[in-house]
């Protein structure tokens, strides 16, 4: 058991109740809190000393624990029952009989007032016969450990956990952002509430005024409208709140039994960038949205996403309302507040959502609170608690000055979240001349002064060479000049997904790079086969000239289709809203532009070219079209192999699906060959035959490596996030592995005219170099690295622009939200985006709508 000092006093009794649990369980905390001689609330909330015991109270303020002492509300779980046992000084029994206490008080309570939604049944409750999970109950599980999984990384990145942590606290906002708040509060007979989820009491609009984390958890639960808007300025600490909130969420859930589990979301956090409320209604985008996460990935990822979303089995917070252009944030709201039927967390910088509110547009039935700023005895704790103890004179005289001077230009910079939490790393190794510089009003007269000198000194102090650590690769200001291409032209974009890069360079650079680097590595792969093909016994010449000839009429124009079917993509971005008859309008597209190319090469190189050209590039740019344009949300996301195991294999299901994947590829390598066969071999002879074996060899080849693979599986069995290097690796491997296997169908064609200028034929060694160049122009890492050629001639970033990302998140200037980058904070993004000089435009794709065309007059696509 515990010691404590007692400085407090014994808690007023007057608004416990007459009997029942819930007053034995007030008075199991009073005889714990006379046993140590009545610790007081401040003391209860030592942080150190739950630190040593191990205990996860939950609660920051003492206010809440004297709510919770003197009876006004019950501890909001279990765990936090027990926790506070033990925060008030006992050991594991005492926790024991605290958690007994509480599911039986929770139990009596289950009638509440008129005019309150029913609670539901505490977790404890017998459960009659059986539960069987449905496959959309497994599903939510599964999403709720990769959403967990993938968050929990971000917030030990963030240091939001396993660090010295700043407090949360809130208030109801007094802006013009939101209506009136029992609106949010009051539940309605229309269907349109949400009941408290099992644990949650419902919220009255007095909890509405203020509070801290664990409050936070009970206005996401117990709000009846499911509408919370979260303000703040820049800096605040708003998205460090959602993902808090959303671990909260989660745990809370996971506490929860299978059956309870059931009624309750899974919450998920995207940004709003992304998103034009004038071509895509509310479910479409986030079901795109969730098609992204890697265990959503599949053959059937956009059915099961919109069945959750449309289920319940999803809440949504959405960060960064300001992140949208200024014209599209009141559209945003009235979307939001028409269509939204989920559970849904608003997070917007105040003057943005005040300046999009006086359209006037505003999230109705929502509820508003803003985040409040730091104290000064945050500020001196948080210093103090990072430095070593004792505490440094230059250090210590630095705490004492703004303590004694909380209006001061240094004392209101430090109590942004932002800022503060910028100082362990950049004033490291500071001097006493580098803290005093911090305090001269004449150097910074303004908070907005040390904010933007902050930021300056993140990247200066991140690639400073530092003992123990290998010298950084560039200088500062080299680093610099790359973050700040990086930020302009990522434009209004939270996240920075390397294969968005090639919507940072023009269309036509994108066209052209594309068909060069796809001839580069064409001709090499020729070369390569050619020389396989001959076993050197053949002249140099040779394999030259053939290689030329096979890159012209195969691979450029494969690279070529890639590169203009992204730009019919980036062009329209309302194609995540796919149709049938757009699909349809891609497939005559592709194969339009197919027969166009094989015209113009068999006038260039002959009748044989050009039927060749017809068979491979008519196939090409259908696939290729298709891939780029006709599928949304997740097909544009970087794919990996899925591994099949034993048990999987000899599903049925699985069998089915690789069988008529098989049939369909076989069908299409059969009808774009055999009019190669009858014009190269003059004559139907054989044709029969020809057609049965090709027909027979491309599906057994495709569907067993679809089989094993798992390419088209219906949900990804790992969870765990991929961070971008992965990603990237993953996405050619598994292009790679589908080109390869083509190749193999491709080359045991018989009808193939696959020669040498010597007249020798090398079919298979052929159909292996063109399968690869066409998984590797597929894959998404191409066009990226085709990217990445431009910026480097344009603007002299480095020519492995990737690397350079993860050594920028290893110095923690980016973070990572799975496979994506974001810079540590929007405010440092902003600061890079507007400072001096550079010669790199904002990106026109910032304005929504703006788009380029399919072909190569196309402007750059749209944000």
């Amino acid at each position: 058991m515990g010691t404590r000092k007692g400085q407090g006093r014994p808690i007023s009794k007057q608004r416990w109740p007459h009997d029942g649990p819930h007053r034995q369980l007030l008075e199991h905390y009073e005889h714990i809190h006379h046993d140590h001689g009545w610790p007081s609330l401040r003391a209860i909330l030592n942080t150190e000393e739950h630190r040593k015991r191990g205990i996860r109270l939950g609660l920051s303020s003492p206010e809440r624990v004297g709510q919770i002492l003197r009876g006004d509300r019950l501890p909001a779980d279990d765990h936090q029952a027990g926790e506070l046992a033990r925060a008030l000084g006992g050991g594991a029994d005492d926790a024991q009989r605290a958690r007994e206490l509480f599911a039986a008080a929770y139990r009596q309570k289950r009638t509440v007032d008129p005019g309150q939604m029913p609670a539901p049944a505490p977790s404890d409750d017998p459960v009659p016969g059986l539960f069987e999970p449905s496959p959309l109950d497994l599903l939510s599980d599964m999403l709720a450990t990769a959403v967990q999984t993938q968050w929990l990384g971000a917030a030990r990145e963030r240091r939001l956990v396993g660090h010295v942590n700043l407090p949360i606290r809130w208030r109801r906002s007094d802006h013009p952002v939101a209506g009136r708040i029992e609106e949010a509060s009051t539940v309605h007979d229309d269907g349109s509430s949400f009941p408290p989820l099992p644990g949650i009491t419902q919220v009255t609009p007095a909890a509405l005024d203020l509070g801290d984390r664990a409050d936070l958890l009970t206005l996401y639960g117990g709000l009846a409208s499911g509408r919370l808007i979260i303000t703040g300025g820049p800096g605040d600490g708003k998205t460090s709140a959602a993902i808090l909130l959303l671990l909260d969420a989660l745990n809370h859930r996971a506490c929860l039994d299978e059956r309870q589990r059931t009624g309750v979301p899974v919450p998920v956090l995207f940004g709003l960038q992304d998103w034009n409320p004038d071509t895509m209604t509310v479910a479409d985008w986030i079901t795109a949205k969730l098609t992204e996460l890697q265990v959503l990935r599949g053959r059937h990822s956009r059915r099961d996403a919109h069945r959750l979303l449309t289920r319940g089995r999803i809440a949504v917070i959405l960060d960064g309302l300001d992140d949208l252009p200024e014209a599209a944030r009141p559209r945003a709201l009235q979307a939001l507040s028409d269509q939204a039927t989920f559970r849904l967390v608003l997070l917007s910088r105040t003057n943005e959502l005040r300046a999009a509110t006086g359209r006037p547009a505003i999230l109705t039935r929502a509820a508003a609170i803003e985040l409040r700023p730091l104290t000064q005895s945050d500020v001196s704790d948080y210093l103090r608690r990072w430095l070593p103890d004792p505490t440094p004179p230059p250090w210590e005289d630095f705490v004492a000055a703004i303590d004694e001077n909380p209006d001061s230009a240094a004392a209101r910079a430090l109590t942004s979240p932002l800022n503060l939490t910028l100082i362990p790393d950049i004033y490291l190794c500071a001097k006493p001349a580098d803290l005093a510089e911090l305090l001269d009003p004449d150097r910074f007269p303004t908070s907005d002064a040390i904010s933007r000198h902050f930021l300056d000194l993140a990247i200066t102090a991140a690639y400073a060479p530092r003992p123990g650590q290998p010298l950084p690769a560039r200088s500062p200001e080299s680093a610099r000049r790359t973050l700040r291409v990086i930020a302009r032209q990522s434009c209004n974009d939270r996240e920075i997904s390397w294969w968005q890069f090639p919507r940072w360079i023009p269309a036509t650079a994108r066209i052209i790079l594309g068909g060069l680097f796809s001839s580069i590595a064409g001709f090499l792969a020729f070369v390569l086969m050619c020389v396989v093909a001959t076993g050197l016994a053949a002249d140099p010449l040779v394999w030259v000239h053939t290689s030329v000839i096979h890159t012209l009429i195969l691979c450029a124009p494969i690279g070529i289709a890639n590169a203009l079917a992204y730009n019919l993509r980036t062009g329209h971005p309302e194609t995540l809203a796919t149709t049938p008859m757009r699909i349809a309008t891609h497939h005559i597209l592709g194969l339009s532009t197919g027969i166009a190319v094989a015209v113009v090469e068999a006038a260039a190189f002959g009748q044989s070219a050009g039927v060749t050209s017809l068979s491979t590039s008519g196939i090409s740019f259908v696939l290729t079209y298709w891939l780029a344009t006709g599928q949304p949300g997740g097909a544009a996301m970087p794919r990996a192999l899925n591994i099949r195991t034993w048990r999987q294999l000899r599903s049925p299901r699985n069998i089915v699906a690789a069988l008529a994947a098989g049939l369909l590829f076989g069908i299409a390598n059969t009808a774009f060959s055999t009019p190669l066969f009858l014009l190269l071999h003059h004559g139907s002879a054989h044709i029969l035959r020809f057609v049965l074996f090709t027909f027979a060899a491309t599906t057994l080849i495709v569907g067993v490596a679809i089989w094993v693979t798992g390419v088209f599986a219906d949900h990804a069995d790992d969870t765990s996030p991929v961070n971008p290097i992965q990603a990237w690796r993953k996405d050619l491997t598994f292009w790679l592995a589908i080109g390869l296997v083509a190749g193999i169908a491709t080359g045991l064609n018989p009808g193939n005219n696959f020669h040498l200028t010597t007249g020798q034929q090398f079919n298979f060694e052929a159909s292996i170099a063109l399968g690869v160049i066409m998984g590797l122009v597929l894959s998404r890492t191409w066009l990226a690295a085709a990217a990445q050629a431009f910026l480097t001639l344009r603007y002299r970033t480095p020519s492995r622009l990737v690397h350079f990302l993860e050594d920028a998140h290893q110095r923690h200037i980016l973070r990572t939200v799975g496979s994506r980058y974001q810079f540590r904070h929007a405010t440092l993004r902003d600061n890079l985006a507007d400072s001096e000089p550079s010669r790199v435009p904002v990106r026109h794709a910032c304005d929504l709508g703006a788009g380029a065309g399919a072909g190569a007059g196309g402007g750059q696509g749209p944000h």
